[in-house]
């Protein structure tokens, strides 16, 4: 079974998208791991629907989230704040997934964010219950350096936007598609250890 998340216009150009959703399953129970994460990606383009949060750290991390963090999509692109910080300049990219650049990442679970970008201060991990892999979308990303940073510390903007992704359960194959999701700009930076 395939899902598929559309993009919705808000006002506040806060992480909108809009749902279309297959035929509402009917079975009673979970028989099999397989229902299982179909009924889970089901409940994740809900949740993301209906409360989207988001956030980012490091070189570079983002992600967005439900109101309760059980269900999240995350984004790892190595090295861009760097880039932008070396360039002077804001960089943008355009990245076919998949690719070895980035990481593109949903999960559903417990406490999926608490441990991203908490660093210095330890956070109760998450409890991750199934994961999709970005197998095929495009990935556009613009990181502009911040001028508060230094070479030593790349303090940057970064945004994203994911169009047109398919994320695949590796253990039960079942699909996500996202047509368009967008990540607005939030801090990121790299910070010494």
């Amino acid at each position: 079974m395939t899902h598929v998340f559309a993009r919705r216009r808000r006002p506040s150009g806060a992480l909108g998208i809009t749902l279309l959703l297959p035929a509402l399953m009917t079975a009673c129970g979970v028989e099999s791991d397989a229902d299982d994460a179909r009924f889970v990606a089901a409940d994740l383009e809900a949740s993301l629907l209906v409360a989207p949060g988001y956030g980012g750290c490091g070189d570079v991390d983002l992600y967005a989230h439900d109101a309760t963090d059980t269900h999240a999509l995350f984004i790892r692109a190595n090295g861009f704040a760097t880039d932008a910080w070396n360039a002077g300049a804001t960089v943008t990219q355009r990245i076919t997934l998949p690719s070895p650049d980035v990481s593109v990442v949903a999960q559903s679970g417990v406490r999926l964010t608490s441990a991203t970008c908490s660093g210095a201060f330890p956070m109760p991990g998450p409890r991750v219950r199934h994961s999709w892999v970005a197998v095929s979308g495009v990935l556009f990303t613009e990181v502009t350096p911040d001028p508060a940073g230094t070479p030593f510390l790349p303090l940057a903007t970064a945004r994203a936007r994911l169009r047109n992704a398919v994320l695949v359960d590796p253990t039960t194959g079942t699909q996500i598609r996202v047509a368009d999701l967008e990540i607005p700009a939030t801090s990121v930076g790299l910070y010494p250890p």
